[in-house]
């Protein structure tokens, strides 16, 4: 089981890189997701896209999608899902919205 949960996982990691990826461009970093007004890594989840950093929605956020964020940003585990623009409304464009990692 544990290793079913685990391929699972890194299965939902690969499919968030691939969206990362496609949304690469511009004068992005490699590094395409971060968080902002962040502390202790908790904050809101902000990806670039096109030279441009903005959010993604929280409307359907879960800890699954924090978990892959997570891992992405090299962090074993997301403890809580926040929503409601806990950390803060974003000021630019919304670029991912109804994200669900399954």
């Amino acid at each position: 089981m544990a290793k079913l949960l685990k391929s699972t996982y890194f299965l939902l990691l690969f499919i968030f890189s691939a969206a990362l990826m496609q949304l690469g461009g511009g004068s992005c970093p490699d590094v395409k997701v971060r968080l902002t007004n962040a502390t202790y890594g908790n904050g809101r989840v902000e990806v670039c896209y096109n030279g441009e950093w903005g959010t993604i929605c929280d409307d359907e956020w879960d800890i699954t999608d924090a978990n892959v964020v997570c891992q992405q940003l090299g962090y074993y585990v997301a403890k809580i899902a926040h929503h409601s623009a806990y950390y803060g409304e974003g000021s630019g464009r919304i670029w991912m919205d109804n994200v669900q990692c399954t």
